[in-house]
């Protein structure tokens, strides 16, 4: 509570004096001033220190009443409005957001309008009421006595709020060296015009008017140099110097007639801080741009600097990387020509070993028939049967290297990939294979063009029909075939209706050897038909033919690649070389 009776009694005083220096310019009306100095003050209380604080104005008014002999009815109605123009201008100001450097246009704009105009008015409209009301005024001229409240409360806010909340920080940096000097200078050069526009000549005439026009320039110049201190300081100059000769009553202070001259200067007194200010704005505005600009080059040319040693280092990672896959590929290249030359040997060595293995099983195979041939009448049933069996065994063993090589030769030598309409080459096939039992061939939907290689399409479908046949428990059955759309790939399938593949060994018929018990077989044909599938990027497995038999299902790219190079060929080489040839 204490402190805040200091703070009213201090604000009253304040607001006293400056009231009172205000004060100092009659304008015939008990009360009414041109320039009122207190005005300003009491925005900046309100603004820093809150509304809380408005009785030292009620007291600061109260006493200026009774020292000046102005009633105190008038006073107590004066008052009223003295009490709301700040605390209204306040409250917009704070609403608005305006800064205390008035660092931007839009700050000089809202104060002049929310901060000075609009608040003084309403102040001036209730004092010139009031003053008609007590009879201190007449009617007649209470417009004038308005106008006149209105201009000097006005002036007061606009020159001495800024000059206050801007001086709150001493700007060293604008002062510095050279700088001090040229603001006392420029101070010493208007302190001059004010002399000679108000204390000098007693009366304005066309010679002396221009006078007071030279300090525009001064101001103007006092913005552009020093911003917002230098403006609001050579503003409250010029308010100073006026204040001073009119307590000297000298020049246009010497007599009345200058009151109305004085009332135009005070105007233009008003115009010429509010252009000040918004001079020293425009200026604040663009050197903050001009900040802003180089903040934004140095951090565009940080960002370039990073960007330039990111792509230096992505340039020598890179560098590093076509090194690395340089020697990745001569790696590469070289072992390609081991994979070759290893290819060559290997297919050198399946020729050679198909003859070589293959030549003493003829000679074997034509001794019993040369045997069986020329003893027809001396061999007995026996001794046929164990001729027949030898020759069964050498044909196996033919048959077995046969698939072998086939098997070896799968995925080295590429073959010519076209497409296949599947049920034409079906009944091509079909017409060469010697099924030896009456088998039927049905096919359930209509069978797609495939890409193929028809070499590989040839062996993978001869694979499945034999197998079908051979692994048949009846002499006839049926061998059916159907196709569907999966999106990317076909879903191709042979299907019969034989004894059926058990579950535990269906993953076993695709290996090699696998012949499902049945000895005359070798077991090599299935596995051969799912390398070939693999190779050319599909998938095959086996399930139940409902309700009998067993169903190959094949997956097959329509855009097939193929994985793996083939052999230029799967033919058998013939067995047999004398009169007779026999089939496995």
């Amino acid at each position: 509570m204490l402190r805040y009776l200091v703070a009213v009694s201090l604000f009253a005083v304040a607001y006293f004096i400056t009231g009172q220096l205000g004060l100092i310019i009659q304008t015939g009306h008990a009360g009414v001033t041109l320039l009122w100095p207190a005005s300003g003050v009491a925005l900046v209380v309100c603004l820093l220190f809150g509304p809380t604080l408005w009785p030292g104005i009620l007291i600061a008014v109260i006493a200026l009443a009774l020292v000046n002999g102005v009633p105190l009815p008038a006073a107590l109605g004066a008052s009223v409005g003295n009490i709301l123009e700040p605390l209204l201008g306040a409250r917009w100001l704070s609403r608005f957001r305006v800064r205390e450097d008035f660092g931007r246009f839009q700050d000089v704009i809202a104060f002049s309008f929310r901060g000075a105009l609009a608040p003084t008015f309403i102040a001036a409209a209730i004092g010139a009421f009031a003053m008609v009301l007590q009879g201190a005024v007449q009617w007649n001229e209470v417009g004038l006595v308005g106008l006149m409240w209105w201009l000097g409360n006005a002036t007061g806010v606009i020159v001495i709020a800024p000059l206050l909340l801007s001086w709150r920080r001493w700007p060293a940096e604008r002062l510095r060296g050279w700088r001090g000097a040229e603001l006392l200078l420029l101070l010493a050069g208007q302190s001059l015009l004010v002399w000679l526009s108000f204390g000098y000549f007693s009366e304005q005439t066309l010679a002396t008017a221009p006078l007071f026009y030279l300090i525009i320039p001064f101001t103007v110049w006092a913005a552009v140099r020093f911003r917002i201190h230098g403006a609001t300081l050579s503003s409250f100059v010029v308010a100073a110097g006026v204040l001073w000769w009119a307590y000297r009553e000298s020049g246009l202070f010497a007599s009345p007639a200058g009151l109305t001259t004085i009332s135009f200067e005070i105007a233009l007194i008003l115009v010429t801080t509010c252009t000040g200010l918004i001079v020293a704005a425009l200026f604040c505005e663009r050197t903050h741009a001009e900040a802003r600009l180089r903040r934004s080059h140095r951090e565009l040319e940080q960002r370039v600097h990073d960007r330039t040693r990111e792509l230096e280092y992505a340039t020598e990672q890179l560098k590093a990387e076509i090194d690395e896959r340089k020697q990745a590929e001569g790696a590469l290249r070289r072992e390609s020509e081991e994979l070759h030359r290893v290819n060559a040997d290997l297919e050198e060595f399946t020729a050679v070993a198909s003859h070589d293995l293959k030549a003493p099983l003829r000679g074997v195979a034509n001794l019993a028939y040369l045997i069986e041939d020329e003893l027809t009448e001396g061999v007995d049933s026996e001794s046929r049967k164990r001729l027949r069996l030898l020759n069964e065994r050498v044909q196996r063993m033919s048959d077995l290297i046969d698939g072998l090589l086939r098997y070896a030769r799968v995925g080295r030598v590429q073959g010519d990939r076209v497409p296949i309409p599947l049920d034409a080459f079906l009944d091509e096939l079909l017409v060469h294979l010697d099924l030896s039992k009456r088998f039927s061939i049905k096919r359930k939907t209509p069978l797609p063009t495939i890409i193929a290689d028809p070499l590989h399409l040839e062996q993978i479908f001869q694979n499945l029909i034999v197998n079908a046949v051979h692994h048949h428990d009846h002499d006839t059955g049926t061998i059916s075939f159907s196709a569907k759309d999966k999106g990317g790939a076909w879903l191709l399938e042979v299907a019969d209706d034989g004894p059926g593949i058990p579950q535990w060994s269906r993953e076993q018929v695709f290996r090699m050897f696998s012949s499902g018990g049945n000895r005359g077989h070798t077991g090599i044909g299935l596995a051969v038909v799912r390398k070939l599938v693999v190779a050319n990027g599909g998938d095959i497995d086996v399930i139940d033919n409902l309700p009998r038999g067993t169903r190959f299902r094949i997956r097959w790219p329509k855009q097939s690649i193929l994985l793996f190079e083939e052999s230029d060929s799967f033919n058998r080489e013939p067995l047999d070389s004398g009169p007779q040839q026999r089939r496995a």
